[in-house]
């Protein structure tokens, strides 16, 4: 079954390396937020789980669309 909406498209979903930073203490000892091991990986906010932005959830809440100015 495939969704049409992951994760990553989710307000919950945070992936930015200064927010994995302070969420993990200790992780910037051997490597950082910022490494590409982690690839678009992050955090859900809502459920406390690090998990790949292509996952997803029934508690997903979209993002919205970021378009022009206002």
């Amino acid at each position: 079954m495939t969704h049409a909406s992951t994760c990553g498209d989710c307000i919950h979903f945070r992936n930015d390396a200064d927010h994995l930073e302070r969420s993990f203490p200790g992780l910037t000892a051997m490597s950082s937020g910022r490494g590409a091991a982690r690839a678009a990986d992050g955090l859900c906010d809502r459920h406390g789980l690090y998990l790949a932005r292509f996952a997803y959830c029934d508690d997903l809440v979209r993002k919205p669309a970021s378009g022009g100015r206002q």
